[in-house]
This record gives structure tokens, sequence and C-alpha cells, in this order.
């Protein structure tokens, strides 16, 4: 009788304790992955409170990969933690979709606990949905309180872009390069220094236009803006930037520009000009390091395979990075056959043409 009395004592006191974490319970079982463990406590735990009953729901639509329940957890319980978490995610969807006006009515409805997504994604949004001056707003309160980031780069980036819009160029400018100086993601400088060209570009100022143009064209050859610069400078040929008073200062600064880059990547590479640049031919991107181990081993890994590559310093930002490069190719056919070889071992791969 004694031991059944504690054993039932203990029972209550695990049970009294299970009450108080139930949330932790189930955010602790997702987190881990235990799926199973998550399922069997959804099924047998008893909710009460609307913080529980809204954890209850939010868990359950993601172990059946349903939206059963967004609609009740953004309306009855909009205002607990998992009630938050359905609206966010119920804009991320909109966004997705490109529905850029519902997306902004569900991130307006976040609280101030998720002020950060809140300005984060209400940024963007606006962005998407052409509202400049709203973009900037958000964008502004993001970056006032985020750490250096990825995104905060993102937010900076759509701060430039929207005075570029709104036909700011001097602000614009100004933001870009600010961003170019301070990036934390050196990922974006392709897209900065284009965006920088287009701004001078619009702006009137076919110089500094086509030096930054040259940059893309120079260093960025692996980039997707290296097209669009492409594309930029044959229309400028007939329109804007060769309608210059002296074209043949442009010209020859854009020659100069480039003579200069391929001077220092020769120096630092140690490879002649003719092996790295030679213009209408293809190249192979297969990886940028910043320790010249595994530069090294990248490409006695390409070498396994029975392909040479070499490896050469770019500049990227305020950072240098060894990329491993393989060609010249004459054809493009070429080196997309290259580029299957080693995708298929495991291996990224990217083509550009100079």
């Amino acid at each position: 009788m004694r031991k059944a009395l504690i054993f039932g004592l203990v029972l209550l006191n695990i049970n009294t304790i299970f009450a108080f974490n139930k949330i932790k319970v189930m955010n602790d079982y997702y987190q881990s992955g235990n799926l199973g463990k998550l399922q069997t406590c959804l099924d047998t735990i008893k909710v009460f409170n609307k913080s529980e009953v809204a954890a209850k729901l939010y868990y359950s639509d993601i172990l059946n990969n349903t939206n059963a329940n967004y609609q009740k957890l953004s309306t009855i319980y909009q205002k607990t933690n998992f009630g938050q978490k359905a609206i966010l995610l119920e804009g991320k969807k909109y966004f997705l979709k490109r529905d850029y006006k519902k997306s902004i009515k569900e991130f307006s409805r976040l609280s101030k606990d998720f002020s950060s997504k809140k300005n984060y994604w209400l940024a963007i949004s606006f962005f998407k949905d052409s509202q400049w001056r709203k973009a900037i707003i958000y964008a502004q309160k993001y970056i006032a309180f985020a750490e250096k980031s990825a995104k905060k780069d993102q937010c900076y980036l759509i701060i430039a872009n929207s005075y570029q819009n709104l036909k700011f160029y001097d602000k614009a400018i100004n933001t870009f390069k600010f961003i170019k100086k301070n990036v934390f993601d050196i990922h974006f400088i392709p897209e900065i220094t284009y965006q920088l060209g287009l701004c001078y570009e619009l702006k009137g100022d076919n110089l500094s236009a086509l030096d930054q143009y040259s940059i893309i064209v120079n260093n960025y050859s692996y980039s997707p803006f290296f097209l669009k610069t492409e594309n930029r400078l044959s229309k400028s040929d007939k329109k804007k930037i060769m309608e210059s008073p002296n074209p043949k200062d442009i010209v020859d600064s854009s020659i100069v520009a480039s003579k200069k880059e391929n001077q220092k990547s020769q120096k630092k590479s140690g490879k002649s000009g003719s092996e790295f640049f030679i213009k209408g031919k293809y190249y192979i991107q297969a990886g940028a390091y910043s320790n010249k181990k595994y530069a090294e081993l990248q490409k006695k890994k390409i070498l396994k395979l029975g392909i040479k590559s070499s490896i050469k310093t770019k500049k990227y930002g305020k950072k240098e990075l060894l990329t491993v490069s393989l060609g010249p190719f004459n054809s493009k056919k070429n080196a997309l056959e290259i580029t299957k070889k080693l995708k298929q071992n495991k291996i990224k791969a990217y083509i550009y043409k100079l």
C-alpha cells in the first residue's frame, strides 16, 4: 500500500513537471528530429491553455505536412508564439507565390516579438511590390537592430536599389559604395558592382559606368552579372556610353583598366596572360578558397579524374581568394563535357566566357 502511494506521488510529480514543460517537450522532440516521439506526444498529451493548444496544432500541421490548422492559428491563437509563426509561414507562402499584396498583409500582423523578421520580410515584399519608399523604411528598421550578416547586406541592397528606382542616383551610388566597402557576404560584390555601373550610366556619367563594367568583365566572368554587363555594353555602343563627347577617351580608359587588372592577376598567380585571359575562350571555375591548402586539395581531386587545373588569385571586394580554374576551351560544348564530369564527382563548377 505504502509503495503504491509513493509510486502514485512520484507519477503525479512527473506529470506536474511535464505539464509545465509541454511546449518545451514538443520543441525538443522537433529540434532533435525525433518525429516518432513527437507524434506519440501529440497523440497522448492533454493541453489546456492557448499556448499549449497552439503548439499542438502547429506541430500537427508540420508532421502531417498540411496547412489545416494555419487559419485557426493565425486568427484564434494569433497572439501566441505559434500563432505568430503560422502568420510568418503564411506570409512566406504568399511571397513565394509572388502575391506580394497578401504577403505584406500577413507580415504586417506580426507582433513586436517578431519585429526583426517582420521588418526584413516587409522590406523585401514592399520592394518586390514596387513600393520603393516603404521598402526603404522597413529595410532601415531591420538594419538599425541587426548584426552584420548577409540579410543586413540584402537590406542595404534594397535601399540602394530603391533609391535607384526612385531616380535618386547620388543616394543610390553612395549606398552601393558603402555596401561594397562593408559587405559581409562577398557573393554580393558582382551585383553591387553591376548596379553601381548602372547607376552611373543612368546618371549620365558614362566614364565611371564603364570603369565599373570593366571590373565585372575582368574579375567576375563566372557571375550571372557578367552577361548582364555584356548586354549593357553592347547596347551602350549604340546608345549611351559611346555617346560621350569624346568616345575615344572612354574606350582607352576601358583598355587601361583591363590591362591593369590582368597584370595584377598575372603577378599574383605567376601565370602568363595567355593562359588565363584569352578573349572569346571558355573557362571553368571549380572553387574559390581563402586557404591555399584547400585550393591545392581541390586541384589534386580534379587531377585524379585525369583533368588538369590551375590556381590563380582573384579579388572579391577587400578579400583575395584562390580560384581553381580550368581552360581555356575553344567551345562551350567542350567546357560543358568537363563540367558534367566534375559534377558527377560532386565537384561544383561554373562556365564563363571572356
